[in-house]
């Protein structure tokens, strides 16, 4: 998909709010999930741009965050409708690049104990401006572990790995965010 292209089911940039739906694949290809590249383009204002299964309601999650007259793109895997879509909304004006990169089989697909990518509902696990999962604005060095196996819905006791967006907001200085697999 790309709103400045004409490539895709809407030829102009999103209105704020504006929910599209993206045809990925075709009910029934086995399909349950897809590896995206997400861009917003030009907003309006600065915003947040989400994506999610394209038979549900909005979750309640941001896939990216982006600054005002920008251009700012984020990697996020994004579970499937049962008619093989996803939605995507903006907060602001913008135009929006969707590209697509891998995928991954559904149910149907043969049982593997190993290498089968799960889609979860999206869940928000930690926001410190909130107090979820940690508290207040970390200091430089600072650290905090977050349990996401068996606490998470959907997330297995033996998940060997997640798939996360880390957004780092309200910052003092320039900086970075890292974050690695814990011992239990």
């Amino acid at each position: 998909m790309n709103t400045r292209e004409n490539v895709g089911p809407i030829n102009r940039p999103l209105f704020a709010n504006e929910e599209v739906k993206l045809q990925v694949v075709t009910p029934g290809s086995g399909v349950s999930a897809v590896l995206t590249n997400v861009t917003a383009v030009d907003a309006e204002s600065e915003a947040f741009i989400s994506a999610w299964q394209g038979d549900v309601a909005w979750p309640g999650i941001s896939s990216l965050n982006v600054p005002a007259r920008s251009a700012v793109a984020n990697v996020a895997w994004i579970k499937l409708g049962a008619d093989g879509s996803m939605k995507l909304t903006a907060n602001a004006r913008t135009n929006l690049i969707v590209d697509v990169f891998a995928y991954s089989t559904a149910a149907i697909a043969p049982i593997s104990t190993t290498g089968l990518y799960v889609p979860v509902t999206p869940a928000r696990v930690m926001d410190s401006r909130i107090n979820l999962g940690a508290s207040g604005i970390f200091a430089a060095g600072q650290t905090s572990a977050l349990t996401i196996g068996g606490v998470t819905p959907g997330v297995p006791n033996n998940a060997a790995a997640i798939l996360s967006t880390i957004t780092s907001d309200q910052t003092a200085a320039e900086g970075y965010v890292t974050a690695w697999a814990g011992v239990s």
